[in-house]
């Protein structure tokens, strides 16, 4: 009896958040991991290697807390609106960026071709060179 109550409230839990399940999921899945590696730091000889890797974990727990308690935070009259905002500028923001890549996209492939003439399998030739061209006429320039 008891096990079904168990597996219906499961069951209710996963169809009523609308997808924060997920979110709750990766939150206590990468802690879990953060700090399994934490531990196995202590026993073996590599710490700083284990000790990386678990921080790494902790840091996206913490990106999924921060995540999980804006959805709380909506229900706020003073922050609520202002995350609702926040939420519409980021679709913009995204969408622009899109856009710049583009553009960037763009300039690096002309500038490849015009520098180095026939198209080249090699990314550093190809993007990481007009790249920081491009960042090093924009430190000229200032």
């Amino acid at each position: 009896m008891r096990t079904a109550h168990s597996v219906r409230s499961v069951r209710n839990y996963m169809r009523s958040y609308r997808g924060w399940h997920v979110v709750d999921l990766v939150m206590i899945v990468t802690y879990v991991v953060g700090t399994y590696f934490r531990v196995t730091a202590a026993d073996s000889g590599s710490q700083y290697v284990y000790l990386t890797k678990s921080r790494f974990f902790y840091a996206i727990a913490v990106i999924a807390m921060y995540v999980r308690i804006g959805r709380f935070c909506t229900h706020l009259e003073t922050i609520g609106p202002k995350l609702f905002m926040l939420k519409l500028m980021m679709n913009d923001v995204v969408s622009f960026l899109a856009l710049w890549a583009l553009a960037l996209l763009a300039y690096v492939t002309a500038i490849s071709a015009i520098t180095f003439g026939p198209p080249s399998h090699n990314v550093q030739h190809a993007f990481l060179i007009p790249l920081f061209q491009v960042r090093i006429s924009l430190c000229a320039r200032g």
